[in-house]
């Protein structure tokens, strides 16, 4: 899991400790040699010296960086050549997760590049930093099998049931183990606290009926985005995803055999 800043400012009460505590730790503190803790004990005299002193004191505020999105996204796999074309397919599906529709999916052939594009607007709502409506990012996937320069290999850490994405996703807002009804209980009530785009990657190789019941809970606290082959039905607002066009296509290609050092394209 990972800590979350939430954007909005925290009750301070509840981080609030009894004086007798924090005088004690300093008494605790002041034992450890290799530490100096110079102001520290610099204060504890004073007010050893002087109880009232304690009353001059007062707590610095920290303000919380609004521009950092907490999130687990990982590397995006075009990193490689950079993200080409598709802007106009980028735009849409970003300004449908920022509009009302509760649940969006990305819907095309097997490769066709839903997860890299999936993963192209999730950044690219990150960079709008204070103007993002989300506290948190959440990426789970389904995904099996990856294509690699060597054809398709298998993932050996693939998630394979609807109990294993919840739990990624448990794993990420509670470090605790629960059982699977306790899961989803603190999952909808950590979207219920903080803003949260939840984005579930391949979702056609786990289509039961305990993910599908958990998505209708979940699209009432947080917005939810996905990227299948078939989709969920009536659940989603869909986005036919098809090929990159035959520009696009070459741009590609030359993109990696440029990188590769590979002289394929170049004429005599």
């Amino acid at each position: 899991g990972f800590a979350v800043t939430p954007k909005k400012p925290v009750d301070t009460v509840a981080f609030t400790l009894p004086f007798s505590t924090v005088f004690a730790f300093i008494l605790e503190v002041n034992t450890y040699s290799n530490i100096p803790w110079i102001q520290t004990i610099e204060i504890k005299q004073r007010i050893e010296k002087d109880p009232y002193y304690v009353l001059s004191l007062s707590i610095p505020s920290y303000a919380f960086n609004d521009t950092i999105i907490s999130n687990n996204l990982p590397i995006p796999d075009f990193d490689e050549t950079g993200f080409i074309g598709r802007k106009k397919d980028v735009e849409d599906v970003k300004k449908l997760i920022l509009s009302n529709n509760r649940v969006v999916s990305i819907i095309g052939d097997g490769g066709v590049g839903k997860t890299s594009l999936m993963l192209k607007v999730a950044y690219d709502i990150i960079d709008l930093k204070d103007k993002c409506p989300f506290d948190l990012i959440i990426w789970t996937t389904a995904k099996t099998t990856m294509l690699t320069a060597t054809g398709i290999q298998e993932i050996n850490s693939a998630l394979r049931s609807s109990y294993e994405v919840l739990e990624s996703i448990s794993g990420i807002v509670n470090s605790e183990k629960l059982n699977i009804k306790e899961q989803i209980s603190e999952i909808l009530e950590y979207f219920e606290v903080f803003n949260v785009l939840l984005i579930i990657d391949n979702l056609e190789t786990i289509l039961d009926g305990t993910i599908k019941d958990f998505i209708r809970e979940a699209q009432l606290r947080c917005k939810v985005a996905i990227t299948s082959r078939i989709g969920l039905g009536e659940l989603e607002y869909r986005r036919l995803l098809t090929g990159l066009t035959d520009v696009e296509s070459v741009q590609l290609v030359k993109q990696i055999a440029s990188i590769r050092n590979n002289n394929v394209f170049k004429t005599p």
